[in-house]
């Protein structure tokens, strides 16, 4: 709250040096020698050399300039790339707003959806249903006819107006699950789970052949319970919305919760669970399951390549496994994330809107995660972008096309070419790729909801401590400290105290409100 209160007062002293914005031109070279692909409606180039500035977050310490470059070609403006690490994001807004010289376009460093929207109430920002006439691609996407136009109610600010900018299409359909020894299995003859009963029986038998080991190990400390949540139906640690009731509820009081917490309670007695699951580092972890002392886990799909190419166990091999809940499913990842960007309110404010709705084209997408077509990439026989520049054979990273070519900076794009590298599958990968269609397991997502206020502070406030308190009683619980129904119930108890009830009367409030 302190950081926002600082933010405020800064935009304050500087908006009126904000709103004049210089008359800073610059030559662009428009003769384009390149296709640009379908930009969905909106005609470029639209500027005239005026220069956009877009501040990012880089990790690689020296991306490329050169798509900006392009993207400056396209759209005839001058666009200056700021490129920061994601650390100092934050402190390098704050100097930005200080010295009066806001950039156009920021798409890291100002916070939750929350704080952007207090920041704009105050005039920091512009609001894209403004300029929803010049937007045609973003019209599309998220307009009346769309299956996203939620967000002109669950993303507005308390005026009603949309100031930020979702990423579209940034998720896959499966990132993260359960991973399992498929050699193991094989080699003892044992099959899949498929309920947490039948979990339970494999961790027992692979304890019996491998009596050193602790099958099941984890990385996620105090987040345990929320890797496994979805498959019985709850999000640890929050809220979530129950279909059936057509309500919001509380997870972590929720008799769902302490099935969970009976069963890893379980798990810890018999020495199923790495006792180690609240302190495991990624390296310790890793070791862990690369050397074979522990042979299923919940994490990155990118691990299952990895893993088995650092393992020096013949024949290791792992695979995307099964939900260990009884709903035996997955979460739904959200198509679009509002943790996007937003646009800075000043006399650039309609060219940089057309700025981002060039990005949301198909054109957009293409440069921003693909590039140029011949010059960065070109398309091979699945379909996919098989990118220029690099040694034959090796696997492209979002990183190394960001120092090469200086796309998919964060902050710098807004929607994802579903041909880019992030969606070019190994066949491990492709496998949990394929799970949600095969065993229709994908559990409902929960309805975007935002708060407005006072009652951000108070959500806040009430979320942070019951989410510490129930840290504390996870812990206790699952080691066999304070466990059992007495255990529950002083905690069903502590939770009300601290504020269970309100913040689900406030959830439900907020969703009648925005008429979800």
């Amino acid at each position: 709250m302190k950081k926002t209160i600082c933010l405020l007062l800064a935009l304050i002293m500087i908006f009126s040096l904000a709103a004049c914005n210089p008359d800073n031109k610059t030559s662009v070279n428009n003769n384009l020698d390149f296709e640009i692909g379908d930009t969905g409606g909106l005609k470029v180039p639209f500027g005239n050399g005026e220069t956009i500035k877009m501040i990012g977050t880089d990790e690689t310490n020296g991306a490329s300039k050169y798509i900006y470059e392009k993207l400056s070609q396209i759209t005839g403006l001058n666009v200056e790339p700021m490129l920061i690490p994601v650390s100092t994001a934050q402190e390098k807004i704050r100097v930005l707003l200080g010295s009066g010289d806001l950039p156009d376009v920021i798409g890291a460093g100002v916070g939750g959806l929350s704080t952007i929207n207090e920041l704009a109430m105050q005039g920091a920002f512009a609001a894209v249903s403004d300029h929803l006439d010049e937007m045609p691609n973003f019209q599309r996407l998220f307009g009346k006819d769309s299956d996203y136009n939620y967000i002109f109610k669950s993303c507005a600010a308390n005026d009603g107006k949309l100031y930020i900018l979702p990423i579209y299409e940034m998720q896959r359909r499966v990132n993260l699950g359960m991973l399992y020894r498929k050699d193991i299995f094989d080699k003892h003859g044992l099959t899949m789970w498929n309920s947490p009963e039948t979990f339970y029986q494999t961790l027992k038998k692979l304890k019996e052949l491998y009596p050193e080991s602790y099958p099941l190990s984890s990385k996620q400390g105090a987040a345990l319970l929320s890797s496994y949540a979805t498959a019985w139906g709850i999000k640890a640690y929050n809220v979530y919305y129950d279909e059936g009731a057509k309500a919001w509820k509380y997870s972590d009081t929720d008799p769902k919760m302490k099935e969970m917490l009976d069963f890893f309670n379980k798990l810890y007695k018999e020495e199923l669970l790495d006792p180690e699951f609240l302190t495991n580092t990624q390296p310790v972890w890793t070791k862990k399951m690369v050397n074979g002392d522990s042979f299923i886990s919940f994490d990155w799909i990118g691990r299952l390549d990895m893993f088995v190419s650092q393992s020096t166990i013949p024949g290791y091999d792992l695979r995307y496994a099964n939900p260990v809940g009884p709903n035996q499913t997955i979460e739904t990842l959200p198509k679009i994330s509002n943790a996007g960007t937003v646009v800075a309110k000043n006399d650039n404010s309609a060219l940089t809107m057309k700025l981002m709705d060039f990005l949301y084209s198909d054109a957009g997408a293409e440069l921003m995660t693909c590039g140029v077509r011949g010059e960065t990439f070109e398309v091979d026989e699945n379909g996919k972008a098989k990118y220029l520049g690099f040694e034959e054979g090796k696997k492209i990273e979002i990183t190394d096309l960001a120092e090469k070519y200086g796309m998919w900076v964060q902050g710098t794009y807004t929607r994802v070419d579903k041909r880019s590298c992030y969606f070019n599958f190994t066949e491990r990968e492709q496998e949990a790729q394929d799970w949600p269609e095969k065993c229709k397991g994908l559990e409902p997502a929960d309805p975007v909801v935002n708060f407005t206020g006072d009652d951000v502070a108070e959500v806040s406030d009430i979320s942070g401590k019951l989410s510490k308190k129930f840290e504390e009683v996870m812990f206790k619980y699952i080691v066999g400290t304070e466990t059992g129904d007495a255990a529950w119930e002083k905690w069903c108890e502590q939770a009300k105290k601290l504020g269970s009830d309100r913040l689900v009367e406030l959830y439900n409030k907020r969703h009648k409100e925005l008429g979800l």
